[in-house]
């Protein structure tokens, strides 16, 4: 008798296990820099599917990264980046799809280029 219970909890944990990875919650994260600041967001857990991040600028030259780090790695890595360019008065933005795979988490940051005041906005979400 004791031997089946135990056999029905831990089914039925390891079974909650699958659904919350199955599952998993869409992600928004962002951050808004300004006078010529660096920074990143908050990470967004990916779900085996494509998901978006964006880099918007106001004026001036800025670089963002997209950077992964998943579960037995001890830190992030990076993956790709995008520069944007804006002429002084008019904003710019680009935007790039990556499939972030389960359970590894996706994060962006953003180094300006020039000496400039500019201010940028950095986007990140696991799904499109």
């Amino acid at each position: 008798m004791k031997k089946s219970l135990v056999t029905f909890v831990l089914a039925g944990v390891l079974s909650l296990v699958g659904v919350s990875e199955a599952f998993a919650a869409n992600q928004y994260e962002y951050a808004s820099l300004t006078n010529n600041q660096n920074g990143a967001t908050n990470y967004v857990v990916g779900q085996h599917a494509y998901g978006r991040w964006t880099l918007q600028v106001t004026s001036g030259t800025v670089k963002a990264h997209l950077y992964e780090s998943c579960p037995g790695y001890p830190s992030f890595m990076y993956l790709e980046s995008l520069t944007v360019t804006a002429a002084s008065g008019k904003s710019a933005e680009k935007s790039s799809d990556y499939y972030m795979s389960g359970g590894c988490a996706y994060q962006v940051e953003v180094n300006n280029v020039e000496n400039s005041a500019v201010s940028s906005k950095i986007h990140i979400r696991n799904y499109k």
